[in-house]
């Protein structure tokens, strides 16, 4: 989906997220980092998600990793921007 989309139907600059048994990917990403980032999506499909940054993000992380390091890495990069480490912040903090 789009960017924008991704925004406006869950909330912030995801560039994945696992909803209703659906994983959403942002159309825009390079196709090495959208490999991490369903391989991301379907650990937390598969472990349910148990609603804590600290619970569900390590697994997710590693599983993106496994599936494709350098896409991991890339997305690291492109996640530094200054609405993603708010994202980040805002989940740190418990708000989603």
């Amino acid at each position: 989906i789009t960017k924008e989309k991704m925004s406006t139907e869950f909330g912030g600059p995801y560039f994945g997220v696992y909803s209703g048994r659906t994983i959403y990917i942002r159309e825009d990403l390079p196709q090495i980092v959208k490999i991490s980032v369903i391989a991301h999506e379907r650990q937390h499909a598969s472990d349910n998600a148990q609603g804590s940054f600290w619970k569900d993000e390590p697994r997710a992380w590693l599983a993106g990793f496994r599936a494709q390091p350098i896409g991991f890495l890339l997305g690291i990069v492109m996640s530094l921007t200054p609405s993603r480490l708010a994202l980040y912040w805002t989940r740190l903090r418990g708000d989603v």
